[in-house]
């Protein structure tokens, strides 16, 4: 029988990028019961109250769905705290804003068909923030099925469900965490502008270290923008990093939780 785990805060992100900044050398990497190693994509560092979990989802609706679903069958957690980047649709959100998402919808759905998250949840880490003096705007997000690079389809994504933000996971991890009747905060960075092209089609660009390299040795006109989202992303993470390690902090964490 698999054991089950059962961390207090199962936080969870796209990418593994997103969680450089939560890999100590006391994290204990469960064994992959289908595997017989390590898991990688899954960890847990110790915490004064209790364990903090960390798992990746992968990007995108469909690969964040299923490895969450299947984390889930051995990681029981109180909460679910889901973080990342996210691009912004309206003018007023810059590059390294935190955002707080108060509801999520995915862009196949009709405007009405929104998905509200936990208001005394929402509310309990808006006060955490404050009183730490961490700026941070609430907000709705819309979840498409791709990277949205178009100023047009990001006017378009405002227009039709009046979000304030664009991603590629949140509505599919908020449903399946409501599936299983676990409280989800969602905490998102924004990376790009409302106004900004970086000018890259990511559904072309190959997984592979070497073969995305040779994508873009190939095709040297699309370094700056690739260069430009880099250099974003990592001025967000920063601050993203710092605002989720406020909450992980043994008496933040349990505020949240209870």
């Amino acid at each position: 029988m698999v054991p089950i785990r059962t961390p207090d805060i199962l936080v969870v992100a796209a990418m593994k990028e997103e969680l450089n900044d939560f890999k100590h050398t006391d994290a204990v990497y469960p064994l992959n019961h289908s595997s017989g190693k390590p898991d990688k994509h899954y960890w847990e560092l110790p915490d004064r109250s209790g364990r903090i979990g960390f798992g990746v989802c992968g990007v995108g609706k469909k690969k964040a769905s299923k490895n969450l679903s299947r984390l889930l069958k051995t990681v029981h957690p109180e909460l679910i705290l889901l973080m990342g980047y996210s691009g912004a649709i309206i003018p007023s959100l810059n590059v390294g804003d935190l955002v707080i998402i108060e509801k999520t919808i995915h862009e196949s759905l009709t405007p009405d068909e929104y998905l509200s998250m936990n208001d005394q949840l929402i509310s309990r880490c808006q006060t955490v923030f404050e009183h730490q003096g961490v700026l941070f705007s609430s907000v709705s997000a819309v979840s498409s099925d791709t990277f949205i690079d178009s100023t047009a389809e990001k006017k378009r994504l405002h227009n039709v469900f009046g979000a304030d933000c664009v991603d590629m996971e949140s509505h599919a991890i908020a449903r399946i965490a409501s599936h299983h009747n676990i409280p989800i905060l969602i905490i998102r960075v924004i990376s790009d502008l409302a106004d900004e092209t970086i000018g890259l089609n990511f559904s072309c660009i190959p997984a592979g270290k070497w073969a995305f390299r040779l994508y873009f040795a190939c095709r040297p006109w699309l370094l700056p923008g690739l260069f430009r989202l880099f250099s974003n992303a990592r001025r967000a993470r920063r601050k993203l990093s710092n605002a989720v390690h406020i909450i992980l902090d043994n008496q933040l964490s349990r505020s949240i939780v209870s």
